[in-house]
């Protein structure tokens, strides 16, 4: 039997609709079309019945007789706008919260205030010229472009589900595209028209919250082509439709709401429980069959060539957005086969370092481990070695490397580097971290809790990359590691097996000449 009279029969003996409205054009007091929308909980079942006798013959997505889905993530902060300004440079803006050109124009042309003589604080007049500058050249103009947003089209004809919309996703950088299965549906003629049936999954939504989709935002338009040479209908589930904007969208609460895979045989990373869950993305986009962590983030333009101006070197009207990326995985045990490390990383991480945020930002490993209750930590690093502390809980030694002060900025060691090498451990109680030793390109000094252990430069090096070091061998495994920098030059670090704790360091120096 084919799952769509299951489906409709379902539909009938189900619990009252999480969604239901009728679909009505403007000035229209009655409605025969009708929307209905619930959950099973694995995705969304959709009853759209359209009255139409006049059936079109057009196949184009858009001019034709169909109906289009949108579905917007519920929180409006989070959507954020869908209208921007710019100033030909390919990056979105508004100003005071509006998207009026002329706005922008004055705010890249804006002077400085001079500060006064006696005012004795900093002359940052320069850099926040500077700051404005970098918006662009006027004229600018309006532009817009979608997040969180997802419009689906389903036809009267039967053929396949489309995702409209894909320039205003390349206006935030984004690239969303449906999996196959995503969206299936089937069209029966009726005497009036025709019905509709749809199975949406979460991937179908295209935009999901990290924990799943508790509630959304829904809309269901109806498009009457008409016939050959009519104006084209449009009846709604909304009284006032606005294209494009998730503010006519309906809130809708699932009343069973829908669980997200977003990492193949790793449940866990959509439990909404576990505190430290809370480093992943907060927001999860379908590109194929895979699911990317995106975000959105907003801030001042400012010019960070002298890190003493950086809070008065800005466009403070000004916001730019930009739309952050991660993809995740694959996923890989780290410490045994009931342990999981799943990296985390950031997508495009060069243009979003022009643009002053951190290159690690929202990127690290996520480590699990199963068992009668799983442990899990967020680490903003690199995971180099896993192993077993003696009563069992899992541990890892992990690399970070990041900009010393938070992101590139101008002045002595404004774009060096520092690195930090951590001992973690998913204790039953909680993960706990020992910083074991840091290092950086502002100096040589090798340091532990503060304290210089060895000079680096005073290594003979090593015929072998730079990149390489440092090397990592385990004097005993668990407990003492020897951390190489150069042929004659390494640290031992140990610590207590049982719990990490006690940690110590003595480093080996190469001898001073006489």
């Amino acid at each position: 039997m084919s799952p769509w009279p299951l489906l409709a029969a379902w539909m009938t003996l189900a619990a009252p609709a999480d969604f239901s409205a009728p679909l009505r054009a403007r000035g229209e007091k009655e409605a025969a079309s009708s929307a209905r929308l619930t959950s099973d909980g694995h995705q969304l079942l959709l009853e759209v019945e359209v009255v139409d006798t006049t059936p079109s013959s057009s196949t184009d997505d858009v001019h034709s007789d169909h109906v289009e889905v949108w579905f917007s993530l519920e929180d409006l902060e989070a959507v954020g706008p869908t209208r921007f300004v710019t100033a030909g440079e390919g990056r979105l803006y508004t100003v005071n919260g509006g998207d009026k050109p002329e706005a922008l124009n004055r705010s890249i042309r804006k002077r400085p205030d001079t500060p006064a003589e006696d005012d004795g604080g900093l002359d940052c007049t320069e850099n926040e010229s500077n700051a404005r500058q970098s918006i662009g050249k006027p004229p600018s103009r309006r532009v817009r472009a979608f997040f969180g947003l997802a419009h689906l089209g389903l036809f009267r004809d039967g053929r396949p589900a489309v995702l409209y919309d894909g320039p205003l996703y390349a206006a935030a950088g984004l690239a969303p595209s449906l999996a196959p299965g995503d969206v299936s549906y089937e069209v029966q003629k009726t005497k009036r028209g025709y019905l509709l049936k749809a199975k949406i999954q979460p991937g179908g939504l295209v935009f999901v919250p990290r924990t799943g989709v508790q509630s959304l935002r829904a809309r269901v338009d109806v498009i009457d082509a008409g016939a050959p040479g009519a104006p084209e209908l449009l009846r709604s589930s909304h009284p006032a439709p606005r294209w494009g904007e998730p503010s006519t969208f309906q809130v809708v609460k699932l009343a069973r709401p829908l669980a997200v895979r977003l990492v193949a045989g790793v449940p866990e990373v959509s439990q909404s429980e576990e505190p430290e869950l809370r480093g992943l993305p907060p927001f999860f986009m379908r590109v194929g069959e895979e699911w990317r962590g995106v975000a959105a983030h907003s801030e001042a333009p400012t010019d960070y060539s002298n890190r003493y101006c950086q809070d008065m070197a800005r466009a403070s009207e000004v916001l730019e957005h930009v739309f952050l990326q991660w993809k995740l995985g694959p996923a890989a045990p780290f410490a045994g086969p009931d342990t999981v490390r799943i990296p985390v990383q950031g997508t495009a991480k060069d243009s979003m370092s022009l643009r002053g945020l951190g290159e690690t930002s929202g990127a690290g490993e996520l480590l699990l481990s199963r068992g009668a209750k799983h442990r899990v930590a967020w680490v903003t690093g690199t995971t180099q070695l896993g192993f077993r502390f003696e009563d069992g809980s899992p541990g890892a030694v992990v690399k970070q490397t990041s900009w010393m002060f938070g992101r590139p900025m101008g002045g002595m060691c404004g774009a060096a580097d520092e690195t930090h090498l951590t001992l973690w451990r998913l204790a039953e109680s909680g993960p706990t971290s020992d910083e074991l030793l840091s290092w950086g390109d502002c100096s040589t000094r090798l340091e532990h809790d503060g304290e210089e252990l060895a000079d680096l430069q005073q290594g003979s090096g090593s015929d072998e990359s730079e990149a390489s070091w440092p090397g990592y061998t385990w004097e005993q495994p668990g407990q003492k590691l020897r951390v190489r920098f150069a042929d004659d030059l390494w640290v031992d670090v140990s610590w207590n097996p049982r719990d990490g704790s006690g940690v110590t360091v003595r480093a080996e120096k190469p001898e001073e000449e006489p």
